[in-house]
């Protein structure tokens, strides 16, 4: 049988639901370890390292996670347990969207309900002129970023010069607003809904506007409600991930590591996935795909590898990572 017909007949014995099951469990002595990533609704006053370590810690598993989110802020989370967690690189330049809430008039020391008061001033713009400062923000915009953010700066961390209350310059990210719409305002305060790219900061957003009417802005609330093809309403809230954690059933819950990438996919014989486990090029059904684009290997259902389609001394591809042993693809 060739490959592509061994792929296709593998296809239509798996339903999409037992599919989605088997890939976020594999037998490793008889005992269900989790491997796959979990979207969570993270609620507010946790961090989003404190929330994947308590979830490793419940599943018996390695966690780690995909992006943070402020520990004020509630909402989407990318959990990585298991083997997922070398799933990191592959899963944080995803564009983001939020809601919020912005306070004019005051400004704090961290840019967020959290921090102290800095700064106050009565004289605040009218509704007219707030929308035409946001209105103005789309696009790409440089962003300076918060003083109390886990960005470095000559290998130190900003928020620990912060907290010793070192003042450094702090550096200026390009970023990309794609969209920044008010939801409603009763000033002093409004809301608003913001998709933004990779890296932007959504209280170094709110403490611009602020600057731009003169009169200062602080985040009062913080949603994170889409990563990329992740909704949060699809997110498990925390108390109800850990009750699931804690008694065995959260595998259902879990995307599988292929299922949680966001590249074309190729199923794999027997033989062609031992032969990509052990480093070699075999042959691949990749002609649908053009020179540079990302894709990843399956066989039975297990990611193989993550692979790049270009052609280098007459090879098809070239590795990019490779997730399992020859001795770990079944029979």
């Amino acid at each position: 049988m060739h490959d592509g017909d061994a792929a296709l007949s593998r296809k239509r014995r798996h339903s999409s639901a037992l599919r989605g099951f088997i890939r976020g469990v594999f037998q490793f002595g008889g005992e269900a370890l989790i491997d796959g990533v979990l979207l969570l609704d993270k609620p507010s006053g946790k961090s989003t390292s404190f929330c994947a370590r308590l979830l490793g810690k419940a599943c018996k598993c390695k966690a780690g996670h995909a992006g943070t989110l402020d520990p004020f802020a509630t909402g989407l989370v990318t959990v990585l347990l298991g083997s997922a967690t070398k799933l990191s690189p592959f899963l944080t330049n995803f564009d983001k969207t939020y809601t919020g809430e912005v306070r004019l008039g005051v400004k704090t020391s961290t840019g967020d309900c959290e921090g102290e008061v800095i700064e106050e001033c009565a004289d605040l713009p009218s509704e007219a002129e707030i929308r035409e400062i946001v209105g103005s923000l789309l696009g790409r915009v440089e962003l300076m970023v918060p003083a109390f953010s886990a960005v470095k700066k000559d290998g130190k961390r900003l928020y620990k010069y912060a907290r010793d209350g070192h003042s450094v310059e702090l550096p200026r990210r390009t970023v990309e607003i794609a969209t920044l719409d008010i939801d409603d305002v009763h000033l002093p305060r409004f809301r608003f809904t913001a998709t933004v790219s990779k890296g932007t900061y959504i209280r170094a957003l709110a403490e611009k506007i602020g600057e731009m009417a003169g009169c200062g802005a602080h985040l009062t609330e913080l949603r994170r409600v889409r990563v990329g093809n992740f909704r949060i309403e699809t997110a498990l809230p925390m108390h109800i991930a850990m009750e699931l954690a804690e008694s065995g059933k959260l595998c259902g819950k879990v995307l599988s590591p292929a299922d949680a990438l966001p590249f074309p996919e190729v199923e794999l014989s027997r033989d062609t996935a031992r032969e990509i486990a052990l480093g070699r090029f075999p042959k691949l059904d990749v002609d649908n795909l053009a020179d540079g684009d990302i894709f990843y290997v399956s066989y039975s259902t297990k990611l193989i590898a993550i692979l790049r389609k270009q052609h280098n001394n007459g090879t098809a591809f070239e590795f990019i990572r490779v997730f399992v042993r020859p001795d770990e693809i079944e029979n």
